[in-house]
């Protein structure tokens, strides 16, 4: 997401936008291959409040999440009492990261979510149809 408080994360965002703009040009750089046109950027915020484009469910592979998470040792949840202590190393992280990953799978009726954003509108040929396909699932209200 191009708001961040790491500046790496910002400037990561800003570097995808303008790869994703360069790959689509074909006369850039002939030697690098074909031209190759992207659909646009998702964008995953951290820590930021957003309105998010759309929601995907990922409930079923939250411990999975969680396992990554914490394979980051190094800057998650530090033990150590001679370490100094910093926002991501403090016990609060995981459980602020559970609450907004519970925030955003609420919204969708489901146990966990993750937030995507999309600057660009999402194209959609037939609505009806696409909408549909979800008149069975949890936070999506369809009347017939």
């Amino acid at each position: 997401y191009w708001e961040s408080r790491h500046p790496d994360h910002s400037c990561l965002s800003e570097l995808v936008k303008k790869a994703t703009f360069f790959a689509g040009l074909k006369k850039y750089d002939s030697s690098l291959g074909k031209a190759h046109k992207a659909f646009g950027e998702l964008y995953y915020p951290m820590r930021v409040d957003v309105k998010p484009s759309f929601v995907i469910d990922v409930s079923k592979h939250y411990q999975n999440k969680l396992d990554a998470i914490n394979a980051y040792s190094s800057q998650v949840i530090r033990k150590e009492k001679t370490e100094v202590k910093t926002l991501i190393s403090s016990p609060l992280t995981i459980h602020s990261i559970k609450a907004r990953d519970a925030f955003y799978g609420a919204s969708i009726g489901v146990e966990y979510g993750e937030p995507f954003v999309v600057r660009t509108g999402i194209r959609i040929e037939d609505p009806v149809k696409h909408f549909e396909s979800f008149k069975n699932e949890p936070g999506l209200i369809l009347d017939k």
